[in-house]
């Protein structure tokens, strides 16, 4: 039998805001995120969380990298443009590529009544990332913490 999920720390902050680009015409446009990026790197934008479909790119950014010149120039280049405060919460840990983990973190947020605005978890899968409202930080933080680290036992599978 393999080891069990450990998610180590729970963390996260309220400072960040999503900017998200919604364009019917980037579905199979090559390069689409590309010219989105160098408006990024124009403005010395760097983002903490990138979440895309068929027609929406979201990027979680810092609040101080959102000015009105970048806002500007975003909207000058694409159909609707979002920009709305918003909070991240992380849960990072070893072996938590354990299936039903994901799914522990995410029933616990909505326990709580957090909805989730974008999820992000790479293949590498040793930190999970929840984009919520601004107001539901800490009550993120507390759900997540007590679901994963306090009593994160059984619920959660083996390997």
């Amino acid at each position: 039998m393999g080891e069990r999920a450990r998610v180590e720390i729970v963390t996260g902050t309220d400072k960040v805001t999503l900017v998200e680009i919604h364009d019917p015409s980037m579905v199979g446009t090559v390069g689409f995120d590309a010219g989105l990026m160098s408006i990024f790197t124009r403005h010395n934008v760097s983002y903490i969380l990138k979440a895309t479909n068929a027609n929406s790119i979201a990027h979680l950014v810092w609040d101080s990298s959102v000015t009105p010149e970048l806002v500007a120039e975003l909207e000058e280049q694409y159909q609707v443009v979002t920009v709305k405060p918003n909070a991240i919460v992380c849960a990072i840990g070893s072996n938590i590529s354990i299936p039903g983990v994901l799914a522990k973190a995410a029933q616990a947020l909505a326990n709580a009544g957090v909805n989730v605005n974008c999820v992000s978890q790479t293949l590498r899968q040793v930190n999970m990332q929840f984009v919520i409202e601004r107001e539901d930080y800490k009550t993120a933080i507390k759900a997540l913490n007590m679901a994963l680290c306090v009593n994160s036992g059984a619920p959660v599978p083996t390997a």
